[in-house]
């Protein structure tokens, strides 16, 4: 009965992790210790306490410290020497990459101590440094929340996995033109109905005068143009907007719209990945 309470006492214990580093590609490495103690102040305001690696040198002493944080991700007795000399229950590592097609990328993850299994696993990307920073801040939090939620332990069975990728200006501009083009469709399909209705009051010959004849026929052709035009541009507008939307081009391409007394258009321009 004893032994009963006790593990689950344990498992119901809070996470205690320890920082192993983020190592960086395409970055200045001296960054490094910045984006760590970054990770860690993030988890650690979520109420998951993270040894940093200044702490870890401070507890072990500096060489002691250069050898532990030298774990590779295969490296699961390491891994283990590190949470048994912290006394913590997993260990927080990353890596940072600049990437050669632009943007940048980061994959954090917490691994068990005792066999080195991922618990959580967190990939995100940014388009440039700054974002970069802010992406590596929401990864923490989520893993932070993970590991608050409930017991922990669940996650050496069940392991979290996390991603977050940026939104494409494309894609923002491919929903903009879905959004405009439904409108605009709505107004040319409106403009035909109330041509087609005018069509029918023009057959019936009821009207007092010619004048009044006259102006209701000028007003049934200005509905049938808004129509076609409206329909037009609304469907140049929806197909265009879808196109963009799911294929999510990633060159410098803008739409381009034209509109005049002979012709309407839509188009492109810019340069195609």
């Amino acid at each position: 009965m004893i032994s009963i309470v006790v593990a689950v006492a344990l498992a119901a214990a809070p996470f205690k992790g320890a920082s192993a580093g983020i190592s960086l590609s395409g970055i200045p490495p001296e960054r490094s210790e910045f984006y760590s103690e970054f990770v860690a102040q993030q988890m650690a305001a979520q109420g998951v306490s993270v040894v940093t690696p200044k702490q870890i040198a401070t507890l072990l002493g500096l060489e002691r410290q250069r050898q532990l944080l030298g774990c590779s991700d295969a490296a699961t007795s390491c891994i283990a020497e590190m949470a048994s000399a912290l006394g913590v229950d997993g260990v927080v590592m990353g890596e940072a990459a600049k990437l050669e097609s632009g943007g940048f990328q980061v994959s954090l993850k917490v691994v068990w101590s005792r066999d080195g299994r991922p618990l959580i696993v967190f990939t995100g990307r940014a388009a440039d440094e700054g974002g970069l920073l802010d992406v590596m801040g929401k990864g923490a939090q989520l893993m932070a929340r993970d590991l608050t939620e409930g017991d922990w332990v669940r996650l050496t069975t069940a392991p979290a996995s996390h991603s977050i990728t940026p939104s494409s200006p494309t894609k923002i501009a491919g929903l903009t033109l879905l959004g405009v083009g439904a409108v605009v469709t709505g107004v040319g399909v409106l403009g035909f109905v109330r041509g087609g209705s005018i069509a029918q009051q023009l057959g019936t010959g009821s009207f007092l005068s010619r004048d009044e004849a006259v102006a209701v026929a000028s007003e049934g052709k200005l509905m049938q143009t808004m129509g076609f035009v409206g329909l037009t541009v609304g469907a140049a507008c929806l197909v265009s907007g879808g196109l963009l939307t799911l294929l999510g081009f990633s060159g410098d391409v803008r739409p381009v719209a034209w509109l005049s007394p002979q012709s309407v258009g839509l188009g492109w321009a810019g340069v195609l990945p």
